[in-house]
């Protein structure tokens, strides 16, 4: 390799190719179509939950009640899968490790089985996120629904003071109206 003098001046120019062009529209077009596709995905996810809460029976205070057990349950299950297609690679790796000369079917198998766990363990994280968002909202759920039932309460009490209140003016007024009878008679 020939010794280099820094500073060493390298010269770039850009020279427009129509095929290069179109690759980069294409890999634009690739992201994009891939980002719509998640944002398609979680906004199906999300009207679905809704749904299903506004279809589940009401909770203790009367507001929605999302299943976040079923999805916690869910996440785990996904997890116990991840873990089992994990230990699968594992022990395809090792069973490929123990010959000296890999097939070309064990590299295949050893690839597809990693893949496997890959896939397997991005579902468990997407599983274990569906669960605590769902959670989270359940939680706000449920302080809007505290908040009602003490605005509800609030009311309650308020109207029963201007109940009082109506009585203890009708009083006044039925006593103020004796008085003014009894003047009228002297």
């Amino acid at each position: 390799m020939a010794d280099v003098v820094f500073p060493a001046f390298i010269k770039l120019q850009h020279k427009r190719d129509p095929s290069t062009e179109a690759a980069f529209v294409a890999d634009v077009d690739a992201i994009v179509s891939r980002s719509e596709r998640r944002l398609s995905q979680f906004s199906d996810q999300a009207q679905k939950l809704l749904m299903s809460a506004m279809a589940m029976p009401p909770g203790a205070g009367g507001g929605l009640n999302i299943d976040v057990s079923g999805l916690e349950k869910s996440a785990a299950a996904q997890e116990r899968k991840a873990a089992v297609a994990r230990k699968l690679a594992e022990a395809t790796t090792t069973a490929a490790g123990a010959e000296a000369r890999w097939t070309a079917e064990q590299r295949e198998g050893i690839v597809a089985a990693q893949a496997l766990a890959v896939a397997e363990e991005r579902a468990a994280q997407s599983a274990r996120n569906r669960a605590s968002a769902a959670a989270e909202v359940q939680q706000v759920l449920n302080r809007e629904t505290a908040m009602i039932g003490q605005t509800i309460a609030a009311h309650n009490k308020l109207a029963a003071a201007n109940d009082n209140s109506a009585r203890a003016t009708k009083g006044h007024n039925m006593a103020m109206v004796g008085v003014g009878q009894r003047f009228r008679m002297l």
